[in-house]
């Protein structure tokens, strides 16, 4: 009987599986046709203005349609493939079994059954490994409080009053460009609720934006909370990365080996098809998230801002990285402003002509399918000259903190505490393409 039901179920998932991550890579493309740059302004209202409300742009129905169509896919994806985890795990563990069986009858040589034997448990820990990933650990920036920066909370409360929703519970300030928002949710995914709405603010972003620029970030991010982006990305996460952690012990622990794993094979070709799909969604999302932007603080601002996070803001950052990793190789940590340094750096030795090239390179990059954001000339060409506003004060962003000097300290002091985890972060940042 248990034989009979072993043999049902992997008929049943040697079956399905095929046609499902066909399915899968083909839908994924042609979605991937249907949200491209170009057609999010067929899709903007008249006066777009008009179109905020509860968080959130109203859409037409047939993006309602390609959006219900991309969440049906993705919570499909993510079902079947937990579905496939006890498959996953019997294989190695029959395999195992099987060896064992042959040690105890005589059958083969011992020494290649107990390598079978190692290939065998390296499958199953892999895979048991991959379902308890949650991430690197570490939180994502030194946390601000309300009292310590009120102005700064402030003015985050102020832009959640115009694009109206519920303000940011946390702010979480890093020493990058990197400005995302992400919630945290009770139990298992977040299905018993929202905790809390949070925001991490990158240092070198706040340096060349100014505050109106940067309210309309901070409007773009607020979008994805009221279009549950934040909800269905946490699902999303968990599933690519538990698919990663054991794509990555398995190459840890069993080498080119890994090769011969029918286990390995069924996770690159469902991670490759799933991301495609989940891609697809990730940048429709964003032309979504920047109408809310243009909507409450104009394209032309909003162009400015995109442009200089993907520009100024990554110079600065890439310039800092550098420059502490070039400390901690020599164990030079007399220097307690990264910052500064930074600045001085820049000023004397990059000069503008390699500024230049570096932003044509950010600028003029090319998109790729499996990307989770469109390009910067992408998203400036989507919102070109929809409800201009000028920014006529002019106000640094980073003046809405009280202490910039102190916070600078306090950052680089974080920089080199956490910096191996850090890059590793940034590197998995960019390689997501996320502005």
């Amino acid at each position: 009987m248990f034989a009979s039901t072993i043999s049902i179920l992997f008929l049943g998932a040697f079956l399905f599986y095929p046609f499902w991550l066909c399915f899968m890579l083909v839908m994924g493309l042609i979605m991937s046709g249907l949200t491209r740059g170009d057609r999010s302004l067929e899709w903007m209202e008249e006066d777009i203005r008009a179109s905020v409300q509860g968080g959130a742009v109203s859409r037409t129905q047939s993006e309602r349609l390609i959006a219900n169509v991309y969440i049906a896919l993705i919570m499909l994806g993510i079902l079947f493939f937990y579905m496939a985890i006890p498959v996953l795990l019997l294989i190695p563990v029959l395999l195992g079994l099987a060896t064992l069986g042959a040690i105890f009858s005589g059958f083969g040589g011992s020494t290649g059954s107990i390598g079978l034997l190692i290939i065998t448990g390296t499958m199953f820990w892999s895979v048991v490994r991959g379902l308890f990933a949650f991430g690197s650990g570490g939180p994502p920036g030194i946390p601000i409080k309300r009292k310590h920066e009120p102005k700064l909370y402030r003015m985050t409360d102020a832009v959640a009053a115009r694009v109206d929703t519920d303000p940011i519970n946390r702010i979480y300030l890093a020493p990058g460009s990197e400005i995302c928002v992400f919630q945290t949710g009770r139990g298992p995914f977040g299905i018993l609720g929202l905790k809390h709405r949070a925001l991490v603010l990158g240092m070198c972003s706040l340096h060349t934006l100014t505050v109106l620029e940067f309210q309309s970030i901070l409007a773009h991010e607020y979008a994805h909370f009221g279009h549950g982006d934040t909800k269905i990305s946490r699902l999303i996460h968990q599933v690519m990365l538990t698919m990663a952690q054991t794509l990555d012990t398995m190459a840890q622990t069993g080498g080119w080996l890994r090769l011969l794993n029918p286990v390995y094979w069924f996770l690159i070709l469902y991670f490759k098809a799933f991301e495609l799909m989940t891609a697809g969604y990730s940048r429709s999302q964003e032309y979504l998230a920047d109408r809310m932007a243009i909507a409450v603080y104009g394209s032309n601002t909003f162009k400015k801002a995109l442009v200089k996070v993907a520009t100024e803001a990554i110079v600065m950052e890439e310039c800092l990285m550098s420059r502490e990793f070039d400390a901690v190789a020599e164990m030079d940590f007399k220097k307690t402003n990264a910052y500064e340094e930074n600045r001085h750096f820049m000023s004397k030795v990059l000069d503008k002509q390699k500024t230049k090239k570096l932003y044509r390179q950010l600028v003029s990059e090319r998109g790729s399918i499996f990307s989770t954001h469109p390009t910067v000339r992408e998203r400036v060409d989507a919102i070109k000259g929809v409800n201009d506003v000028v920014d006529r004060k002019r106000n640094p962003a980073v003046a809405l903190l009280r202490n910039v000097k102190a916070t600078e300290i306090a950052l680089s002091k974080y920089l080199r505490k956490h910096f191996r985890r850090l890059v590793k972060s940034l590197i998995d940042y960019y390689e997501a393409n996320q502005y």
